[in-house]
């Protein structure tokens, strides 16, 4: 009897994990299946950036470089001093404009520099993408395509490569999960929800969202946008797939990356409603059952859950990245995000581009005074 009780376990948890799988596979599929479009419009991009890194000449260079009919202005939006802004200068890119205005107050660094790149924006198509960010030549006549569909929003996901360490590869797989494994799926299933790394709507949308102070101080400001635009009745469809190249990712940046992604699961409530989550960790779950050492079939059903969670992981790797690779590193990222998850729904503390957070249960974060 118990055998057999094992033996469901590891089916279901199987089951969730394939079907997380597909929803992968849909995802890309979806999305690299996207036109480019001959009916283009005049178009504003702003590019939040902070820091410089190996790929930031090339990111920059990618959105300027579009092969586009109509008129592309590029916003890049800088603090103050940031070295980014001698590198702009030095590329020497057409139709870019700089701002690097002090955060406005109350507002996190990301949705003040959008705020300030929105009021230089000479156009009514706005493109929000995060710096870091890789475009291929054709993704704006790609988003206008889902434009034309009568969409008010095209939010892109983002794929996350070239991860060159450990600490790397465990980040991005972790929001590739995300973004093509959960959130992807439900944009196409539901419309509500909204990728932070790049997303485009008008500014008449905007103006109908609330603009974007209203959610100036979100740790999670896409999905926030996502639930508003749904009570408004606003369509969102997914776009093309983004590049995000991640390089090298030192330990302390991982546990910020991770911090942040905790917080966020907690505030959106997503962790525990979410059963594929679970299955996911569903053998670090049997290890820290008291009963774990109490019996030899727990070490067999251990053994067989984590042998799943290593092939799904590696698949899914190899089919978002193209990359093949056997992913032991989720035995080591696993258990570092359960307790990076514990600790940051005790402490609520965040650090986010070197800015120290604390994060309420309402979603909403509050830069530390002693910061």
């Amino acid at each position: 009897m118990i055998e057999l009780a094992l033996l469901l376990i590891v089916s279901i948890v199987c089951y969730i994990l394939y079907g997380l799988l597909k929803n992968v596979r849909g995802c890309i599929k979806y999305c690299e299946s996207i036109p480019s479009s001959n009916n283009s419009q005049a178009i504003s991009i702003i590019k939040p950036s902070k820091g410089i890194t190996d790929f930031t000449r090339s990111n920059f260079s990618s959105w300027v470089n579009q092969k586009y009919d109509s008129p592309i202005e590029v916003i890049f939006a800088f603090d103050e001093g940031d070295p980014g802004i001698t590198l702009v200068k030095e590329l020497n890119l057409p139709n870019v404009k700089i701002v690097s205005d002090p955060i406005l107050e109350g507002f996190s660094g990301k949705m003040s520099a959008l705020y300030h790149g929105v009021t230089l924006a000479s156009h009514e198509l706005l493109v929000f993408s995060d710096g870091d960010t890789l475009a291929s030549y054709n993704t704006c006549s790609q988003i206008i395509t889902q434009i034309n569909k009568t969409a008010k929003i095209v939010t892109c996901p983002a794929r996350y490569t070239v991860a060159q360490n450990i600490w790397g590869r465990i980040y991005a797989s972790l929001w590739n999960l995300v973004e093509f494994g959960v959130v992807g799926p439900e944009v196409v299933k539901n419309g509500d929800k909204v990728f932070g790394t790049t997303f485009t709507l008008s500014k008449q949308t905007l103006s109908l969202l609330g603009g974007l102070s209203i959610f100036k101080n979100y740790i999670a400001e896409d999905m926030a946008i996502g639930q508003k635009a749904k009570q408004k009745g606003v369509s969102i469809v997914l776009g093309p797939v983004i590049e995000a190249p991640v390089g090298v990712i030192t330990f302390p940046e991982l546990l910020a990356k991770l911090s942040r992604a905790a917080l966020y699961t907690k505030t959106m409530r997503r962790f525990r409603e979410n059963w594929r989550f679970i299955a996911i960790y569903s053998y670090l779950f049997v290890i820290l059952s008291p009963a774990f050492f109490l019996g030899n079939l727990l070490l067999v059903l251990v053994f067989c859950l984590a042998v799943a969670r290593l092939v799904f992981e590696s698949y899914m790797w190899y089919t978002i990245t193209q990359e093949k690779r056997v992913m032991y590193s989720c035995f080591l990222g696993d258990p570092i995000f359960l307790l990076t998850y514990l600790v940051a729904s005790i402490t609520r503390k965040m650090k986010w581009s070197g800015r120290v957070y604390r994060v309420f249960s309402n979603g909403r974060m509050e830069r530390r005074a002693d910061d």
